[in-house]
């Protein structure tokens, strides 16, 4: 149809696109790779960059979104089910194995940084409060 030194079927340039794209073998668009959907440099179904991603997301196999992390939901780094950051949290928080929100420690509830069952910070507060038990 167009474009420049290859056989383009449809446009682009230097490669035998049949869609559009640059350089590479792109059924739909992007740049570099056999992307199907769109996307760059990898084989990308449905979007993101350099990665296998069947959804979003960067540089891993992210089902839904996130970086760098078997993701199924969101978050960075880590294997979240659900949200938060580089732990194994299954409802959200930071850094550790929260249940349900609240950051750095083994929270099932609430709070900071200790075993709290219901809320307040770094004790192991059973309703709430600071610092004691």
């Amino acid at each position: 149809g167009g474009g420049l030194f290859g056989a383009n079927t449809g446009g682009g340039l230097f490669g035998q696109n049949t869609g559009g794209g640059m350089f590479g073998a792109n059924t739909g668009g992007g740049l570099f790779g056999a992307n199907t959907g769109g996307g760059m440099f990898g084989a990308n179904t449905g979007g993101g960059l350099f990665g296998a991603n069947t959804g979003g997301g960067l540089f891993g196999a992210n089902t839904g979104g996130g970086l760098f992390g078997a993701n199924t939901g969101g978050g960075l780094f880590g294997q979240n089910t659900g949200g938060g950051m580089f732990g194994a949290n299954t409802g959200g928080g930071l850094f550790g194995a929260n249940t349900g929100g609240g950051m750095f420690g083994a929270n099932t509830g609430g709070g900071l940084f200790g075993a709290n069952t219901g809320g307040g910070l770094f004790g192991a507060n059973t309703g709430g409060g600071l610092f004691g038990a």
